[in-house]
């Protein structure tokens, strides 16, 4: 049984608790998982028939167990929002900050329990114990691994000697409710968090503590089938100024999480960023437009209101991957507005993109068409795509990836990009990985231990791929053959004593992080990395307010638009990593300023559409 208050609980003197949990199954596999998400289940409120979903229901006896809890006016958005009225769930949004912000507790419900959460729960609260009382043993803890066989006889660091509880701990961690986009903004503006699993409690801070020994250690590497570094970064409890930076950023951070609805992957943010952003959106909730595309026309119109925002930087442009991640359930959508419905771990990690600078700190404020949606920008055009090599996830599989390496061979010994002469093998080797690594992620300095991890990577990795190899026997003896000759390369490069004294897994880290990315090289000879969808035919552009190089595609021209002003029409296919353009190189030193004055010899106007 439940009531509806009246009036609103945060606009009252009541203490109230706000309840923050997923509509669905608590666990995607195994017993707790469940056939339906549906309000299927039965409640009375206010003395009407309501129907919740299953995981509602068991928050809701379980809190009539608990002693601290059973007394509590609770705020449930599935009972005090009527999910049936648009218009009302707009509104509702749009106060949801204060209503998280205000309350005096907010329950995180992970679901009920199963045969991890205990063990889990036991070792969490162990490592908050060593956090607290023994930093040095913290940072030994974090050279260890699972399976390591050097936690000595220390009573306290014997205690985490057990891999099936760090096993436990990564099943809590893969729970739902941790992909879930609205636990950004309930977690991050609460009080006070009391998380629940069954009938286990914690403090919210242990979790987030934890997340953030994964996230800085090599724990999550080791148990890297069951943990995903990019979702730990919904539930650390970092400082609120970092979430709600700008719009676009709490977005790009928030990319791969959930949301039923997916306008909330940008509606379930707004509150926050209205709250604590610097530069505040004019973005509101607006579920009840009867839009023909109701997707797209929502990410159209917060791509509008981000560049309108802006002033003059460009990196939502960075986050656009082509057509191949445009969700059909979308909608069409204008080439430069991306698709934020998409989970898949797109880009250069673009939240890092400050790193970089390649059109020298330039700005510019597009002109929006609001009528045609499309974009009229001016940048300068530097080179064709001649040759396009295979995604980064074809090596992680284990796949041969020749077209790699006959691009490398194409090119000539020594690269002189915007910074001098540079071998060709350094260059391949700092473009495969956007020439950044650690984590955050930084820009690579001069580093020959990397780049002899690079060697030693590179000869694990073509060893696994010659599996793949002899299956097309025609293709194993080419790919031997160009195998043999680059590894030539690389014996000459680094020698075994570098390469003996290092592990591939420096290399492997920072590989793997961006892994929908795909080599490619052009016309002058320059080598760069850029989204999947990349084609030989498509244009490198540095734009002014874009940190990183563009990627367009020509559209052709109809007859009637040959003198049209739209003319040099692109789409955007997305960002790219150029080797020797990204800090400015490609336009003159004078030019890095507010302006473009110093460049317009170089520039032309283009749109995208």
């Amino acid at each position: 049984m439940a009531t509806r208050p009246k009036p609103a609980l945060y606009e009252s003197d009541a203490e109230y608790y706000a309840l923050s949990y997923t509509w669905g199954a608590p666990t995607e596999h195994g017993p707790l998982s469940t056939p339906s998400d549906g309000p299927n289940c039965p409640i009375l409120c206010n003395g009407k028939l309501l129907h919740i979903t299953a995981n509602l229901q068991c928050v809701l006896f379980r809190i009539r167990q608990l002693p601290g809890l059973v007394d509590k006016k609770l705020w449930i958005d599935a009972i005090c929002v009527n999910q049936q009225d648009e218009r009302e769930r707009s509104d509702q949004v749009r106060l949801m900050a204060n209503i998280y912000s205000t309350a005096a507790v907010v329950v995180s419900w992970l679901g009920e329990q199963d045969q991890h959460t205990e063990p889990a729960f036991a070792l969490l609260g162990k490592l908050r114990a060593v956090s607290d009382h023994s930093p040095y043993l913290l940072d030994r803890l974090s050279k260890l691994s699972p399976d390591s066989h050097d936690y000595g006889d220390d009573e306290q660091m014997a205690a985490f000697s057990c891999r099936q509880s760090w096993v436990s701990v990564a099943h809590v961690f893969q729970r739902t409710y941790f992909t879930r986009v609205w636990i950004i903004q309930e977690v991050v503006l609460a009080k006070t968090v009391k998380v629940l699993c069954g009938g286990h409690e914690l403090d919210w801070s242990v979790i987030a503590e934890a997340s953030h020994f994964f996230s800085t250690s090599s724990w999550a590497q080791h148990l890297t089938s069951l943990f995903n570094r990019r979702k730990q970064q919904g539930y650390q409890h970092e400082n609120r100024c970092v979430w709600a930076r700008t719009l676009l950023h709490t977005l790009i951070r928030a990319r791969n999480f959930k949301a039923t609805d997916p306008r909330d992957k940008v509606y379930a943010l707004l509150g926050l960023v209205h709250e604590y952003a610097q530069d505040k959106s004019g973005l509101i909730p607006a579920y009840e437009l009867a839009d023909a595309q109701p997707l797209a026309a929502a990410f159209t119109r917060s791509a509008i209101q981000i560049l309108e925002d802006g002033g003059g930087d460009l990196l939502l442009l960075s986050c656009v991957e082509g057509e191949k991640y445009q969700q059909a359930a979308t909608g069409r959508l204008p080439s430069w507005v991306p698709d934020w419905s998409s989970e898949e771990p797109t880009g250069l990690r673009v939240t890092g993109y400050e790193r970089y600078a390649a059109s020298g700190g330039l700005k510019q404020t597009p002109a929006i068409d609001r009528e045609t949606l499309s974009l009229r920008l001016s940048g300068v055009r530097l080179d064709r795509v001649t040759m396009v090599g295979e995604s980064k996830r074809a090596a992680l599989r284990g796949e041969p990836f020749p077209k790699w390496l006959e691009i490398v061979e194409s090119l000539e010994t020594f690269y002189y990009g915007g910074k001098g002469a540079e071998h060709k093998l350094d260059v391949f080797w700092r473009t495969i990985i956007g020439n950044t690594a650690g984590y955050p992620p930084r820009l690579v300095s001069k580093s020959r231990s990397l780049g002899a991890s690079f060697a030693k990577w590179f000869r694990e990795t073509t060893s696994r791929a010659a599996d793949h190899a002899r299956e097309d026997r025609e293709g194993s003896s080419a790919w031997h053959a160009l195998v043999n000759r680059f590894q030539e390369l690389l014996d000459a490069r680094w020698d075994a004593r570098s390469c003996d004294a290092v592990s591939a897994s420096e290399y492997a880290t920072p590989f793997s992080l961006s892994q929908h990315l795909r080599l490619f090289r052009t016309a002058k000879g320059y080598l760069g990395i850029g989204s999947e969808c990349a084609q030989t035919g498509d244009w490198v552009w540095i734009v002014p307010g874009s940190r990183v190089p563009l990627l367009l595609r020509s559209l052709p021209l109809e007859p009637e638009q040959v003198h049209h002003p739209r003319r040099n029409r692109h789409r955007l296919v997305g960002g790219a990593y150029l080797h020797g353009f990204m800090e400015g190189e490609a336009v003159s030193p004078s030019a890095t300023g507010s302006t473009m004055e110093g460049i317009r010899g170089l520039v032309e106007p283009f749109t995208l559409e």
